[in-house]
């Protein structure tokens, strides 16, 4: 028996995990870039800061590009 004879092109999972991806940038720069901040924070129960410090900022950004 050869499992290896059969190969498939994967597309439902290709779709979900690029879905999945695609979500969490959105998110992500939501978060960073909109009003997603204060909606988070008051969601955990605590009070957003001012500004965000350039580390984190940077930090996002190169996950974000990544």
């Amino acid at each position: 028996m050869d499992i290896y004879s059969q190969k498939n092109a994967a597309v439902p999972q290709k779709l979900v995990i690029t879905t999945l991806e695609l979500v969490l940038i959105a998110l992500s720069a939501w978060v960073m870039f909109g009003g997603g901040e204060t909606i988070v924070a008051g969601f955990f129960g605590f009070v957003p800061a001012e500004t965000a410090p350039a580390p984190i900022k940077a930090c996002n950004l190169i996950a974000m590009l990544y």
